[in-house]
């Protein structure tokens, strides 16, 4: 009996898989080609007035009066250079002086361009210029979520002078310095 059954279970397998075997199923295929991934580019770029690269040049600074103002502007080129939103960091770094502490002895007045007339825009920092360090707005006209989209730029306007406490050492001394700016993707939660 045990061998009928057993002969009865192989013959029932071979059946089901005779009879799937036969079926006939439908099927389809389809294919994307030539797919590719490709890294944006960041670049940015710091220009003084009128789009140039020269370099800010006040002479004859006097103790407690601001230098006319210098425009300054945070570019976001157009593409191939860059191809991606960027945020910013605007700071400072003194290369050298004639006179030690004469570099510690000069303010810096930066406005930006939100709106209003020139000489008139908010005052986003003011304060002694070794310790200048400006983060890109949070929120701007450009980029509404706090970066500077490509073919934009930022403009700011800058003033220096002199500490009203400069002693006479400091008559005809000179310091000489780079304005820095550092930028990165904007949705880098680093800073």
């Amino acid at each position: 009996m045990r061998r009928i059954i057993v002969s009865l279970f192989i013959i029932a397998a071979m059946t089901v898989t005779t009879i799937g075997a036969t079926r006939a199923y439908f099927s389809s295929q389809d294919t994307i080609t030539g797919n590719t991934l490709g890294a944006g580019k960041l670049k940015v770029i710091l220009r003084a007035d009128s789009g140039s690269t020269v370099p800010i040049n006040i002479a004859n600074m006097a103790p407690g009066i601001w230098s006319s103002l210098t425009n300054i502007g945070v570019e976001n080129p157009n593409t191939p250079d860059s191809t991606m939103p960027l945020k910013y960091r605007f700071y400072d770094q003194k290369t050298s002086e004639s006179v030690g502490g004469f570099y510690d002895k000069i303010w810096v007045r930066v406005r930006h361009t939100w709106a209003g007339t020139p000489g008139t825009w908010p005052i986003v920092w003011e304060g002694k210029l070794k310790d200048l360090y400006i983060d890109s707005p949070t929120y701007s006209i450009t980029a509404p979520t706090g970066g500077l989209n490509v073919w934009n730029t930022h403009v700011y306007q800058l003033e220096f002078k002199l500490d009203e406490g400069a002693s006479n050492t400091y008559q005809g001394q000179s310091a000489t310095f780079d304005l820095v700016v550092y930028a990165t993707q904007v949705n880098n939660p680093g800073w």
